[in-house]
């Protein structure tokens, strides 16, 4: 599986809970969570390569508290992302 992650940076997470209320913090966080993780879907998406369209459609995200995860199931995405050494074996 190919994959990044975005994690927030804990000393801003921090100082901005300072400022808020509990509930108010954690609705903060998730929505920003959730359009960052939107986004940058999308984004990845646009850049995905097209010839089947078959890797860009199972593209996914899969978030947590502090960040959120873009994958794909399918083993050949790494080849696709970061393309194979010449001459090593094409992958299944």
């Amino acid at each position: 599986m190919v994959s990044f992650q975005i994690k927030l940076d804990e000393r801003q997470v921090r100082r901005i809970q300072a400022l808020l209320s509990a509930r108010a913090f954690r609705g903060a966080i998730t929505i920003a969570r959730n359009r960052a993780a939107s986004m940058t879907l999308q984004e990845v998406r646009r850049l995905a390569p097209r010839d089947t369209g078959r890797y860009r459609n199972t593209l996914f995200v899969r978030k947590d508290q502090m960040g959120f995860e873009i994958g794909s199931p399918f083993i050949y995405g790494a080849v696709i992302e970061y393309g194979r050494r010449p001459g090593a074996r094409q992958p299944p």
